[in-house]
């Protein structure tokens, strides 16, 4: 049997917390994600309405231009196919006006070399739909529940096993995935613990090497738990909890856990 998939409708909030442990600190991000979802006419496609928001240290000197900067971007519209899963931009022309009407006052009140470089890398990616598609599938509110695509798992008695491609270190990889779906009183819970064996497959490694990983050559394997909660398959989740861990030869190189709850 397959997880049906029911097209989201309505809308949704998301509260999301990603904290990344590694030998040398500590680093925590929180974001709270609102989306409206509307009906396609096209190829049963669904338009999400996503509207970012991220908290940062009111003590950060960058806390008020990412502010600014997703104040400019939301709402990003994305489609969504007909298992959920992002598959383009839409209103994509009506987003790079509002981003090229913004960037005069924010060139403006922000001054820098970093700010120049950091609006002309946006610029790049807002105009270019690929680009600007692939940023979002990566921002882990998303990866982790809207690119997980559970309806395609194939279950016999409760148990599945899959190769699927996942989002880690913000690239995707291959994972070996074995899926269980547990049934209690508490509610339903989907279980996937997967490995992506890096050694096996050096293109892997070298996209996460581009993104200037620390320790990249000791990296052997990204083990993956995540744990999705509902009270009926064919609706949205309650939460997904992702657990990775980046492993070395001999050591756990980053330690990577995404908390995302629904209202």
């Amino acid at each position: 049997m397959y997880i049906p998939f029911k097209a989201p409708t309505g809308s949704c909030k998301v509260h999301g917390v990603r904290t990344e442990v590694m030998p040398d600190g500590v680093s925590e991000t929180k974001c709270d994600t609102s989306i409206e979802f509307a009906p396609l006419s096209k190829d049963s496609k669904v338009k999400a309405v996503v509207y970012l928001h991220a908290f940062a240290d009111d003590d950060d000197a960058t806390a008020a231009f990412v502010h600014d900067i997703e104040s400019t971007l939301n709402p990003i519209c994305l489609e969504l196919d007909s298992r959920g899963r992002c598959v383009g931009i839409s209103d994509h022309g009506e987003l790079c006006r509002r981003w090229d009407d913004s960037l005069f006052l924010l060139h403006a009140k922000y001054e820098g070399e970093w700010v120049e470089k950091e609006l002309q890398l946006l610029t790049d990616r807002v105009h270019d739909k690929n680009l600007l598609l692939n940023m979002m599938k990566r921002y882990y509110v998303l990866s982790e529940w809207l690119e997980a695509d559970w309806s395609g798992i194939e279950f016999t008695e409760g148990k599945g096993y899959r190769e699927h491609e996942e989002v880690a270190l913000g690239v995707p990889l291959l994972f070996s995935q074995d899926c269980s779906i547990e049934d209690t009183e508490e509610g339903i819970s989907l279980h996937i613990v997967g490995n992506a064996d890096l050694k096996k497959n050096e293109v892997q490694l070298e996209k996460i090497s581009l993104l200037g990983e620390a320790q990249i050559e000791d990296i052997t394997s990204i083990e993956q738990h995540c744990i999705v909660k509902t009270t009926n398959l064919t609706e949205g989740p309650q939460s997904v909890y992702s657990h990775y861990m980046v492993k070395g030869r001999e050591q756990i190189l980053k330690d990577i856990e995404i908390s995302l709850t629904f209202q």
